[in-house]
């Protein structure tokens, strides 16, 4: 049986990204290091890409 110890990257497209940045931030306590328009591409903790799914439909 195979164990999953850690997440290496994941990207996500999400309706409101100044809302989807404050639960990252404030609860999960990422902290953002690039943010570029519609997209924050780097976390300090991560690397979680965040994307505003009305920019991409």
């Amino acid at each position: 049986m195979r164990h999953t110890y850690s997440l290496d990257h994941f990207a996500l497209l999400v309706r409101n990204l100044d809302r989807s940045v404050a639960f990252y931030t404030d609860i999960l306590g990422f902290t953002p290091i690039e943010r570029t328009g519609s997209a924050v591409s780097s976390w300090r903790t991560a690397t979680c890409g965040l994307m505003e799914a009305s920019r991409y439909a």
